[in-house]
């Protein structure tokens, strides 16, 4: 098995980190992340070319769970910023609907799990900062 691992060109979920080797953009594209070796560049190369991953209908759902997701992170933020301004329950109340909202795109059934989870993590230390001064989780 060990030196199957040596060889092996597809990304396993099961054993890499997706999320360490693979980044995307807002053109709903998979890219190999800046900075890895070129074993791991070939691994995702090779994991796009053989999963049909750049099938245009692929790249229009990506682009459109990209903005879905970054609409949401917006809300979040004039919600929060609302919350800091006056801080009376309903604004609290709306932020802790969006937060659920933005929750619900993250659940395991989900399409394209990997590119809400992508933008989320680009804006993580925000929404923490956001959390810690809220209490929610």
């Amino acid at each position: 098995l060990e030196e199957e691992e040596k060889v092996r060109l597809l990304i396993n979920p099961c054993i890499d980190k997706p999320e360490e080797i693979i980044d995307y953009n807002s053109n709903g594209e998979i890219l190999p992340k800046l900075g890895i070796d070129d074993y791991n560049k070939q691994k995702v190369q090779t994991s796009v070319d053989v999963f049909g991953l750049y099938r245009s209908e692929l790249h229009k759902d990506r682009r459109e769970i990209w903005k879905i997701v970054s609409i949401q992170l917006v809300r979040i933020k004039e919600a929060y910023d609302d919350y800091l301004e006056d801080s009376k329950p309903k604004y609290l109340n709306r932020l802790k609907r969006e937060f659920q909202i933005l929750k619900d795109y993250k659940t395991i059934d989900k399409e394209h799990l990997a590119v809400v989870r992508f933008v989320i993590r680009q804006k993580l230390a925000e929404i923490k900062s956001m959390l810690d001064v809220i209490k929610i989780e």
